[in-house]
């Protein structure tokens, strides 16, 4: 073989070996999406703004560090529909702004917001995450427990005290996005 047809083997050669590293790579991606779309089995529930997108990644609902928002296009939030991502049993009780169920600051939440309704005391949750009730009342994770509680506690604010109390304890199943 002359020169020039060595360099055509060579070229050849060359171009064959990025055809099968770039179609390996391909390969690659499509079983990383394949077990990506298997992890995140999403649960369409509602429609709603994008203020209120808050999921929890690969449903592990205390895993505050790997937070990652997902949509109708698995890489880009670019749709309004959000996914439920795991059902937890909870057991809900409820407290008012007193210095004896709070610290001396009564009215400002862990997260540093001022309590309002809606609001709610979990201990694993990152601040910001949204529950919903069985009843369809949504609550926003802002405050923090006594450290002693675990992580299936969730302490619902009140604005009164006999509101609280009346509420008692409560065992039900919450909806974490």
């Amino acid at each position: 073989m002359n020169r020039k047809q060595k360099d055509i083997v060579f070229i050849i050669g060359q171009t064959f070996f990025i055809f099968l590293v770039m179609w390996l790579i391909v390969q690659l991606v499509v079983a990383m999406v394949m077990f990506y779309r298997e992890v995140y089995k999403e649960i369409p529930v509602r429609t709603i703004s994008y203020e209120r997108l808050f999921l929890k990644d690969k449903g592990k609902v205390y895993d505050p560090p790997n937070n990652i928002l997902i949509s109708d296009n698995f890489l880009l939030p670019i749709s309004s529909v959000i996914y439920a991502k795991q059902e937890v049993n909870a057991i809900i009780t409820g407290y008012s702004s007193t210095v004896e169920q709070c610290d001396d600051t009564p009215f400002i939440t862990a997260s540093g917001d001022r309590v309002r309704d809606g609001i709610v005391a979990n201990n694993c949750l990152p601040f910001g995450t949204m529950v919903e009730t069985e009843e369809g009342e949504m609550l926003e994770v802002k405050d923090r427990m006594n450290r002693r509680y675990g992580c299936e506690y969730f302490d619902k604010w009140f604005s009164t005290t006999e509101e609280a109390k009346e509420h008692g304890v409560k065992e039900k199943k919450l909806t974490v996005y």
